[in-house]
């Protein structure tokens, strides 16, 4: 694998219908903390606020700010709130169960992957409409 030139990671980007639900479930499943104060945009009409997990990964959840906002109508349909989120855990099986606990919902059981030497994955689908992959390390 290699880098595109001039590309760092940044974010992954959350639309979420209030950033207050966004903070919450990203908190409970991810431990996602040391969130920036919120940022509303008039211009691009929606409001922002960063947090990062344990690993460093920063998370950005994105909410519908005034009229006419790019989201909400994507929220209704569940469409393009993200595509997934991966994860290496060390016990697969806690893992699914603990984000069970907080709805989400496993959607393919866990199976070898060759893509990663024949450990196992999973997907579970979050409450915030988008999917999260474990790989067990």
């Amino acid at each position: 694998l290699h880098t595109l030139p001039n590309f760092k990671s940044h974010d992954i980007g959350v639309f979420v219908a209030s950033l207050d639900l966004g903070r919450k479930y990203l908190e409970n499943i991810f431990l996602v903390s040391n969130w920036t104060k919120p940022i509303n945009d008039h211009l691009q009409k929606v409001s922002v606020q960063f947090g990062t997990d344990l690993s460093g990964i920063r998370y950005e959840i994105v909410a519908p700010f005034g009229d006419n906002n790019p989201i909400e109508s994507l929220l209704k349909q569940s469409k393009n709130t993200l595509n997934h989120v991966a994860y290496l855990v060390d016990d697969l099986d806690v893992s699914i169960s603990r984000l069970k606990k907080e709805r989400c919902l496993l959607i393919s059981e866990p199976t070898p992957a060759i893509a990663f030497s024949n450990h196992r994955i999973a997907f579970l689908y979050t409450p915030l409409h988008f999917v999260i992959e474990l790989i067990e390390n």
